[in-house]
C-alpha cells in the first residue's frame, strides 16, 4: 500500500477468491491470533479463497476486503454461530497482510464489519478471539473503546508446544 493511495472497504464476492488465498498464504503464519495454521489451509490460493468466499457465502457472512489499485491487502468476517442458541453472536475476525500492517487497514476493516453487522440486524453482538500476545489486534479492537472483555480462555491456542492464552471480546451491536 502506497501511503496516500485511497484504501476502499466493500463486501467481498467470487472474484475475491484468488486474492483473499494470496492474503491467506502470505499473513497467516504472522497472525497471532488465528486458529488455523498454513497447514490447516493448504497452499493453493484459488482453493484456499474459493472456499472462504463459498462458504462465507452460503453461511450469509459478511465478508469484506480491503484493497488500493494495488489489489487486496486484507479481508474479514462475521459469521453467525451455528448452535441455534447463540446465533445472535457474530464471531468477527480479520486477517491483513504483512506489507500493509500498520497502515489503518485492519481497523477500516473493523469499523466497516461493525457498520454491517449492525446494519444486517441479525447480530445481537459481536466476539472477537485476541491472542495474548497479539498486541496489533489488541490495538485495534480497543481503539474504538467500546469492546469488552468477556472471558479469558487459558491455553486455548496451541502453537506447537507453547499454550497461548486468548482473550474473547465482546461487542453489542443492537442498540
Amino acid at each position: 500500500m502506497v501511503r496516500g493511495s485511497p484504501l476502499r472497504v466493500r463486501a467481498a464476492g467470487y472474484e475475491d477468491g484468488v486474492p483473499i488465498g494470496w492474503l491467506v498464504l502470505d499473513g497467516l503464519d504472522d497472525a497471532p491470533s488465528s486458529d488455523r495454521g498454513p497447514v490447516d489451509v493448504g497452499d493453493e490460493p484459488v482453493d484456499i479463497g474459493t472456499a472462504i468466499v463459498e462458504t462465507a457465502l452460503a453461511r450469509d457472512a459478511l465478508l469484506y476486503v480491503a484493497e488500493d489499485e494495488d489489489g487486496v491487502l486484507g479481508a474479514g468476517r462475521v459469521g453467525a454461530r451455528e448452535l441455534v442458541r447463540s446465533r445472535h453472536v457474530g464471531d468477527l475476525a480479520v486477517l491483513v497482510h504483512p506489507r500493509a500492517r500498520r497502515r489503518g487497514v485492519g481497523r477500516a476493516l473493523m469499523e466497516a464489519l461493525v457498520g454491517g453487522a449492525e446494519a444486517s440486524r441479525r447480530f445481537e453482538k459481536l466476539a472477537v478471539r485476541i491472542a495474548a500476545d497479539d498486541e496489533a489486534l489488541r490495538r485495534t479492537v480497543m481503539g474504538s473503546g467500546a469492546w469488552r472483555l468477556e472471558r479469558l480462555e487459558i491455553g486455548a491456542l496451541a502453537r506447537g508446544e507453547r499454550r497461548i492464552d486468548v482473550e474473547v471480546m465482546g461487542l453489542s451491536v443492537r442498540r
